[in-house]
């Protein structure tokens, strides 16, 4: 008898320094989460949530890297886009790079969970309402959306985080 394993991909993007690698950390519950260096190549890591089996893509951020995203996007279930609240400069760009990858015929309805991330910095939090405004439905298309406040220093806002993944393949 051959047994399938189907894993569930999610590819984790964003600018660079956005926290997406602290974040795959705290879900492969490593100590030091937000002890990291910038990624410069796809991190490719299993987790297992809830009994669900997923491959977490944690893309490069930098812009030389972002041209490599569209072709590692494929086979893909859940986008979720990491945004450092805390840098409202770079809004812009990284509404520019969202659009650019949600924008592909073949990522068309893909659900996509978006984290205001670094919630816990004080200056960040007052930036929410202009990201919020900046990062609306409208400009997500039609698709599936999830709007998460998060931050490593809250690990209840991660396990937030697995739960929504965990409930958008169980309603598939």
């Amino acid at each position: 008898m051959v047994l399938f394993i189907t894993k569930y991909k999610i590819f984790l993007c964003g600018l660079d320094n956005s926290g997406k690698t602290s974040i795959l950390n705290l879900i492969k519950k490593l100590p030091n989460p937000g002890d990291t260096s910038p990624t410069i190549r796809f991190q490719i890591d299993d987790a297992i949530i809830k009994e669900i089996e997923f491959v977490i893509w944690d893309a490069p951020g930098q812009v030389i890297y972002r041209n490599k995203w569209k072709d590692n996007t494929i086979g893909t279930q859940i986008f979720c886009f990491i945004l450092d609240i805390q840098t409202p400069e770079r809004f812009e760009e990284a509404k520019g790079v969202l659009e650019d990858i949600l924008n592909e015929e073949e990522n068309a309805n893909i659900p996509l969970v978006f984290c205001f991330h670094k919630i816990d910095i004080p200056d960040g939090k007052k930036n929410i309402p202009q990201a919020k405004d900046m990062f609306n439905p409208e400009s997500m298309k039609d698709r599936q959306l999830h709007y998460l406040e998060t931050s490593i220093m809250n690990p209840d806002s991660i396990l937030k985080l697995e739960e929504l993944f965990v409930k958008i393949i169980e309603d598939k």
